[in-house]
């Protein structure tokens, strides 16, 4: 699978690339297996679980206010009287 991944992005760089660009090696496309890479996987996470949870609940309220101001009626417009059509089109 690298070996193709190489192999095509090779081509590309050879048709539409710049004179002199680098070409790809099969070691670029291949993942690290080391240890030292999947110790720094498994560590502790940048964030604890509260401030997680701190975050989502603040943008929650947020969203919920929103959503709220949304909902509140406007005042009905007096000049607009709920049933008739406006005089224009009233045949009277």
């Amino acid at each position: 699978m690298a070996y193709m991944a190489s192999l095509i992005t090779n081509v590309n760089i050879k048709v539409y690339g710049k004179k002199g660009a680098k070409m790809t090696s099969i070691e670029d496309f291949m993942p690290e297996w080391d240890e030292e890479a999947r110790q720094m996987k498994l560590e502790e996470p940048l964030q604890s679980l509260e401030d997680m949870k701190s975050v989502i609940l603040g943008i929650a309220d947020q969203q919920n206010k929103q959503v709220e101001g949304k909902r509140k009626r406007r005042p009905p417009n007096p000049q607009i009287r709920p049933g008739l059509p406006p005089k224009k089109y009233r045949k009277e």
